[in-house]
């Protein structure tokens, strides 16, 4: 596996995986900097945090997955016929190619946990909620697993526009059902609701007043739901995978 991690790796090195890694978090945290300014308090971390982790999980952070998804999968598209002569079974390059799309999307949010510290502690005033951050980013990463694990899918069933159509419409299902009770239903939902309590915005950006009940989501349960959701799409990509394979 660690073979074929590092070929997958390897072949997704060049110039547009680490530049669109860099520039996806570096654009929406200057445009969170530029945009807190039409704040009543703009030196106050709280503005800054709301846009941000309202439109990450919301905008930013689907339409990055896709693009990646659908850029991995499509480089390989023309060589698919040949994968029947690899010794490695194509549920496993499939997985490998999986696990590299998960670790890109760390790297880009470790990047935005990063630049966000920097910026806020460079424009910002008072204590710097270094846990806020890091918290709010790492959940929404395990919360988007299922979708990276959806996309890569949907990238192999429709290469870049089905991939792209579906990270515009989703996010926008998600946040309306994100205050439905019916929410744990809709996984783009679900990193927009797993960090209301950790930030206090409302899916729609508006900050919530205390004692709001949606300030009570539970994010242990919402962390495993993605997790599992995450291995059964994986495992059901995987297996459409080599059946295809098996087809062509």
């Amino acid at each position: 596996m660690f073979a074929v991690l590092r070929a997958e790796w390897l072949r997704l090195k060049g110039a547009f995986v680490p530049l669109f890694l860099t520039v996806l978090p570096a654009s929406i945290v200057v445009l969170v900097t530029i945009m807190r300014y039409l704040a009543p308090n703009a030196t106050v971390w709280s503005y800054y945090l709301w846009m941000l982790f309202n439109w990450w999980p919301l905008i930013w952070g689907p339409f990055g997955i896709a693009i990646l998804a659908a850029h991995s999968m499509m480089l390989d598209k023309p060589l698919l016929r040949g994968l029947r002569s690899r010794p490695v079974s194509p549920a496993l390059l499939y997985l490998g190619k999986l696990l590299v799309l998960v670790i890109h999307f760390l790297v880009s949010s470790l990047l935005l946990i990063a630049l966000t510290l920097l910026s806020g502690v460079l424009l910002l005033k008072g204590a710097t909620p270094w846990g806020t951050v890091i918290t709010a980013s790492l959940l929404i990463w395990v919360t988007a697993l299922p979708l990276v694990a959806l996309m890569l899918w949907f990238a192999l069933l429709g290469g870049y526009v089905l991939p792209v159509v579906v990270s515009l419409v989703g996010p926008l299902s998600g946040a309306v059902m994100a205050v439905q009770s019916s929410w744990m239903l809709n996984p783009w939902a679900w990193p927009l609701r797993v960090v209301i309590p950790v930030v206090g915005v409302h899916p729609n950006g508006v900050p919530l007043e205390a004692g709001d009940p949606l300030l009570q989501t539970p994010m242990v349960p919402v962390v495993l739901v993605s997790l599992i959701a995450f291995i059964l799409f994986a495992a059901l990509g995987a297996v459409w995978f080599a059946r295809q394979e098996v087809k062509a």
